[in-house]
């Protein structure tokens, strides 16, 4: 079972990155997969990736229930699994995912609190993508939603040099987009275009 929980958070993340029709039926599956699998790191698996399936979609009231479902599987679970970090992991990007859902929720307060806790918990324990996911969705909800500079205490550049230093290609462009928003923003828009 463990196996096939792999290949399908694998796919799970090559249909996600492309956007094609793939991650809601995956995300389906692993949930389903999940409810019959004794470790907690499955259910929590599940039901993060069945949350951040349904933000992209645009359905935040149930990708918050999914997000915070997860959150909650970290907490009671931490005790219960061998692989503690593999299960915290999971919590980091469930609770960067939250942040982003949050927001168009009404509630940039708590948005940004997730946000800055997800971030924490990335540095915390060093994982490079982990943290670098971190800051993404934190310049995201920046550039995006235009969270007051005093709720999010980054800047997207931030994101952009922490991509470039440590070689994490994948959120390298979008940390840059994000970037060149805010700047377009500001008193002259050629300072974003530039970026």
């Amino acid at each position: 079972v463990r196996e096939r929980i792999s290949v399908l958070y694998g796919l799970w993340i090559i249909h996600f990155t492309r956007w094609d029709t793939g991650p809601y039926e995956l995300a389906q599956e692993l949930v389903r997969l999940s409810e019959r699998h004794q470790d907690l790191e499955a259910p929590t698996l599940g039901q993060a990736l069945m949350g951040n399936t349904l933000w992209a979609r645009g359905a935040f009231v149930a990708a918050r229930s999914y997000l915070e479902r997860s959150l909650e599987l970290c907490e009671t679970g931490s005790n219960n699994i061998a692989d503690v970090r593999a299960l915290h992991n999971h919590g980091v990007a469930a609770l960067s995912f939250l942040g982003v859902t949050l927001w168009p929720l009404g509630f940039p307060e708590k948005a940004a609190e997730a946000a800055d806790r997800a971030l924490a918990q990335a540095r915390h324990t060093g994982h490079v993508p982990l943290t670098a996911l971190a800051l993404h969705n934190q310049a995201f909800l920046v550039a995006s939603f235009g969270v007051d500079r005093h709720l999010i205490r980054i800047e997207p550049r931030e994101a952009e040099s922490y991509c470039v230093e440590h070689g994490v290609a994948a959120y390298e462009p979008w940390a840059r987009f994000w970037q060149g928003l805010v700047l377009a923003r500001g008193d002259d828009p050629r300072d974003g275009i530039e970026i």
